[in-house]
């Protein structure tokens, strides 16, 4: 209580020092933040544009391919749509590859019954050994335009 106020110029003076601090504590991060806000802006959208092609990659290739060729070895047929053929070609060019099973000359009999689809025929010629794929046999099939054409005996 035996506090003596101070003059109304050294208050002001002191309230005056204690508010350009405030100001220069406030005004100082963000001046900085600003200078570093638009390069955080295009880290922040280079790293979410890589880490979306990274998991489109991996997605495509672990989930989507997979699922697309196992669909493409039980409908060989489909193999006769321009898109699903582009997609063998680039993902499996192997399969389409018109390359014999093996390399060993020999005799063998095949017996297509009467009514057989281009389809079993093939899986009847991949079971013996005669080629190497299913699906090159239907592409090479619909390639020759011979689909449903296919003689029994």
């Amino acid at each position: 209580m035996s506090r003596r106020p101070a003059p109304m110029g050294e208050y002001e003076e002191r309230r005056n020092a204690r508010i350009r601090q405030l100001r220069e504590q406030r005004e100082g991060p963000m001046r900085r933040r600003r200078r570093v806000q638009p390069l955080l802006l295009v880290v922040w959208i280079a790293g979410s544009i890589a880490l979306l092609g990274v998991l489109l990659v991996f997605g495509f290739n672990v989930v989507f391919a997979p699922r697309v060729m196992a669909w493409v070895e039980q409908n060989p047929g489909a193999i006769e749509h321009g898109l699903v053929e582009d997609f063998v070609q680039w993902y499996r060019p192997e399969v389409l590859a018109d390359a014999p099973a093996s390399d060993e000359q020999r005799r063998v009999t095949v017996t297509v019954e009467q009514g057989a689809t281009d389809t079993s025929i093939g899986e009847l010629l991949f079971d013996q050994g005669l080629i190497g794929s299913e699906i090159a046999f239907q592409y090479a099939v619909i390639s020759a335009g011979r689909e449903g054409t296919l003689a029994a005996g």
